[in-house]
């Protein structure tokens, strides 16, 4: 369960991107099930031993984060990859057939930036 990493640490990744620290200790606390006092003395090192409740709180929220972002690195690498499948169609597309390379272009254009080639200005060179 992660019982290597700082509690101090686990705080700060709990709380997330911050515009200031009471910010981060907020959500540190709200994640975690601990007041916003406790994440702050956690956070600067200001308790050596926490209760056991306020450190499996924070090694619980941990854990889902860390398993929420497994995750997300899991589809991420899924959708690469499709894309990368979909780069070598477009790519035989090319080779094959002209028409069928601005079909395929269309399709790819209007899936992942929600537009046809169309709808975009002409850039220098481009023969749509």
């Amino acid at each position: 369960m992660n019982c290597d990493i700082p509690l101090s640490q686990k705080v700060r990744a709990l709380g997330g991107y911050a515009e200031n620290r009471d910010d981060l200790f907020r959500r540190a606390a709200r994640a975690s099930g601990i007041s916003f006092s406790q994440a702050r003395k956690i956070f600067y090192g200001l308790v050596s031993d926490p209760k056991s409740s306020v450190r499996d709180g924070i090694n619980a929220a941990y854990a889902a984060l860390e398993a929420a972002n497994h995750k997300a690195e899991a589809h991420a690498r899924g959708q690469i990859e499709r894309t990368a499948d979909l780069g070598e169609l477009v790519a035989r597309a090319v080779e094959v057939d002209a028409d069928l390379r601005r079909e395929v272009l269309a399709l790819v254009l209007e899936r992942f930036a929600g537009a046809r080639p169309e709808d975009r200005p002409l850039a220098e060179g481009d023969d749509r």
